[in-house]
């Protein structure tokens, strides 16, 4: 009751998080950067979802009937109960009842609340894939100042690897669950439960096969410690799942960091402001820092104002962000650039001249 509480707690934390960001930025939108915007909200909106969708999975797996007296067990509450028949020396068809109880929840789970939680995970990714493509064009028309769209850029780099490592998460407590090999088999022949279990349902089928084998003598022992390794593993599940609420929070500031950013591009757009395009040079020092093996001095950046001056003289590494090497320009307006490659002799072996254009 406890775990349950806690996690509750935090995913409501994070639901006001998210729908506080919802309303700070609830200000009119409209245009390109405002379409962005408008799939910032939609993916707050998902991750509201997904809360929910944990809140309800904390529910079928932890004590749903200490909720409502009136609702189903969870899936603990039925291991438990089926600990309890046992060793309280039951028949044994009493027993198989309360196990195929916790074994139908177990299916229950796979094919709908882990089901539409993969699911939304999936749409949440292709919604955030979508809106990388949106920002880096956005950036490369000069609606968004080259920086700024950076800092998007790595925030969404956040979003986009949080995610990935809740599907991954979610991909790896669905196993537990039920991952569809037959462990129990192995643990009928040998006798043992710490090496060829790996999942809820391996437990479960074994707990019933082993009472249903032997209905009038079976070992209550052995069946207790089977439980327990299910209950075990479902609390593991639980632990497991909590700790994504990290990666949520993380996710809900920077998709108002975000917001924020583009709300800012738009009230620039608003006074007039053009930031012109920098999509070469951002192409080439892009597929630069792909380049395998590029070391300091193969590459050059030299900027120089319209009245000659050399204003920047760096060398480029994969390291580098253009961001760190365009800091160094504080002053606004149109520049040159001379992008030079050199091989491992210093022979030069290309050479770009082309037009920047810093606003900060």
């Amino acid at each position: 009751m406890k775990r349950l509480k806690l996690s509750l707690s935090a995913a409501l934390a994070l639901v006001a998080l998210l729908l506080m960001a919802w309303v700070a930025q609830a200000t009119p939108i409209g245009g390109p950067i405002g379409d962005a915007r408008a799939e910032i909200r939609d993916l707050q909106e998902q991750f509201t979802e997904f809360v929910n969708s944990l809140d309800e999975l904390d529910l079928e797996l932890f004590n749903n009937q200490d909720q409502n007296d009136t609702g189903e067990k969870g899936l603990i509450d039925l291991i438990d109960d089926a600990i309890g028949v046992v060793d309280n020396n039951a028949d044994a068809w009493t027993d198989i009842q309360f196990i195929d109880a916790a074994i139908t929840l177990r299916n229950r789970l796979m094919t709908n609340n882990f089901n539409e939680i993969q699911t939304l995970i999936s749409q949440i990714m292709e919604n955030v894939g979508e809106l990388q493509g949106k920002i880096e064009g956005l950036i490369e028309a000069g609606k968004i100042r080259l920086l700024r769209g950076q800092k998007i850029q790595r925030k969404l780099d956040t979003v986009s690897s949080d995610v990935t490592i809740i599907q991954d998460t979610f991909t790896a407590l669905e196993g537990k669950i039920e991952d569809g090999d037959e462990g129990e088999e192995g643990c009928e022949t040998t006798g043992r439960t710490d090496n060829c279990l790996d999942d809820v349902g391996d437990f479960l089928t074994l707990a019933e096969d082993t009472v249903s084998a032997d209905p009038f003598s079976f070992d209550s022992k052995t069946v207790v410690i089977i439980l327990f390794g299910a209950k075990e593993l479902v609390d593991n599940i639980m632990t497991e799942k909590d700790r994504l609420f990290a990666n949520l929070k993380e996710i809900a500031r920077a998709l108002n960091t975000i917001d924020s950013e583009l709300r800012k591009s738009q009230s620039d757009l608003k006074k007039g402001k053009n930031f012109g395009s920098n999509s070469e040079l951002l192409s080439i020092l892009n597929s630069l820092r792909e380049t395998p093996n590029l070391s300091t001095g193969l590459t050059h950046l030299q900027v120089y104002d319209l009245r000659g001056h050399r204003v920047l003289d760096e060398s480029i590494t994969p390291a580098r962000e253009l961001a760190n090497l365009l800091g160094h320009l504080r002053a606004n307006g149109v520049y040159l650039y001379v992008l030079t490659q050199t091989d491992e002799h210093g022979q030069q072996i290309g050479r770009r001249v082309g037009k920047l254009v810093v606003r900060n």
